[in-house]
């Protein structure tokens, strides 16, 4: 549905800010010049229709100025909303410095959060996951994170390394499995099959081969998922918690599905 036009004729505040526009702006790396030009013009703005409503209202104790009230109230209730984001805008971080910001608070701060788990022994008669304890490592900056799920089921712990790479509007989920000494990447990526089925549901591409690396003398096979984001991601909060919950119960069906290999390791 369109935004309707009141009867003067000025737009709707929604038909002039709305939370895609912010975002799309927040993308843009704003001069310093053109930031202050565009306070002082809302600043401007404000105070000539502050200014009007103002002086027709203080005349109505004897003659009001219907028109001067009327033009002023228009003009506040049509600009008030875009100053203030104006206002905002002007004095919040834009462009490449605010998309840093964003990956690295996700990284950093939402994703572990998500990532925990406390069930409490409810969930032990079906098998799931009980507690998820989350260790992590994050470089200001960057734009990748490690991190080590240990996951108590039944008494049992285990414990799985994961790598999270995201590149604004990609994310690539690296999930590293203990390889056992006679199986091959085909025999590992079986026990997973479950796991990748949900994930390959939410939109996750796995990669067709599972490298192999060797950590601290411990062989490891690579499972990689990638996975497109909106372009709007990392300016929707709803979008990032969905992302990061969605994230938890794919890391957890992983380490449900490859319990035995994690307990040999």
């Amino acid at each position: 549905m369109e935004d309707k036009k009141d009867e003067g004729g000025l737009a709707g505040p929604s038909a002039i800010v709305n939370p895609g526009m912010i975002g799309q702006l927040r993308q843009l790396s704003i001069p310093l010049g053109a930031r202050i030009a565009a306070v002082v013009l809302a600043v401007v703005v404000l105070a000539v229709g502050g200014w009007l409503a103002f002086d027709g209202w203080r005349h109505c104790t004897a003659a009001c100025d219907e028109k001067a009230l009327e033009s002023g109230t228009r003009i506040l209730a049509a600009t008030i909303l875009p100053a203030l984001v104006v206002v905002y805008l002007a004095f919040a971080e834009t462009g490449v410095k605010a998309l840093t910001r964003k990956i690295g608070e996700l990284l950093n701060r939402t994703l572990p959060e998500a990532l925990k788990e406390s069930a409490g022994e409810d969930f032990a008669v079906a098998g799931e996951i009980e507690k998820c304890l989350v260790s992590w490592r994050f470089v200001d900056g960057s734009h990748r994170a490690r991190y080590r799920l240990t996951a108590t089921r039944g008494g049992d712990a285990v414990a799985m390394n994961m790598l999270v790479e995201l590149n604004v509007a990609k994310v690539n989920v690296v999930f590293f499995v203990p390889a056992p000494a006679k199986a091959d990447a085909a025999e590992v990526r079986g026990y997973l099959r479950e796991a990748m089925a949900g994930a390959a549901h939410e939109g996750y591409v796995f990669d067709d081969a599972m490298s192999e690396v060797t950590v601290d003398e411990q062989r490891y096979h690579r499972l990689i998922a990638r996975k497109r984001l909106p372009d709007n991601f990392l300016w929707d909060p709803a979008l990032k918690l969905h992302f990061a919950q969605d994230l938890r119960m794919f890391a957890h069906a992983v380490i449900a599905d490859a319990w035995k290999l994690l307990e040999k390791a």
